[in-house]
């Protein structure tokens, strides 16, 4: 009887802490993707506030398309961004969907363009996701829209 009962206790101790293994391991797992997401969204946004858009486009990825075609569909006016200047951005807000593999953010994005002069902001609305087989982020998106913010702003 004493085996027995030794036996349910050890049984009992291990699916007790072979489950809290299992949720530490969870834990970490969340915490890696976390700190892979601040990574990310830094240096995108790094990369945008210094203009290097083709480094920035490396992040850019729409969840439905296929991996072998990774390039958006409408290529930017490089001529136009190497033109504009960034001289200040800013994180708004950045909070979870419904799914815990993607992240709403909101940045806003001082820019001026060389040939006219005046500081704009645009509010640039983003949708980032996460692929698990590559741990990595992505956005679901383009690149911020400077031109069609000058353009409107000249109507």
């Amino acid at each position: 009887m004493k085996r027995l009962t030794l036996i349910l206790a050890l049984i009992a101790l291990s699916l007790t802490f072979g489950g809290g293994c299992s949720r530490m391991k969870d834990a970490i797992q969340d915490d890696k993707r976390s700190m892979r997401y601040d990574d990310t969204i830094k240096a995108y946004m790094a990369a945008v506030r210094w203009g290097y858009y083709d480094v920035a486009e490396g992040f850019i990825r729409h969840r439905d398309e296929n991996v072998a075609n990774l390039k958006p569909a409408s290529l930017p006016d490089y001529d136009f961004l190497d033109r504009v200047r960034v001289s200040q951005y800013l994180l708004r807000s950045q909070r979870p969907t419904g799914d815990p593999d993607e992240m709403e953010v909101v940045v806003s994005w001082s820019f001026y363009h060389t040939d006219y002069g005046t500081v704009s902001t645009i509010i640039d609305q983003q949708l980032w996701w996460y692929q698990e087989d590559e741990n990595s982020w992505y956005l679901d998106g383009a690149l911020p829209d400077f031109k069609g913010a000058l353009l409107s702003k000249a109507d």
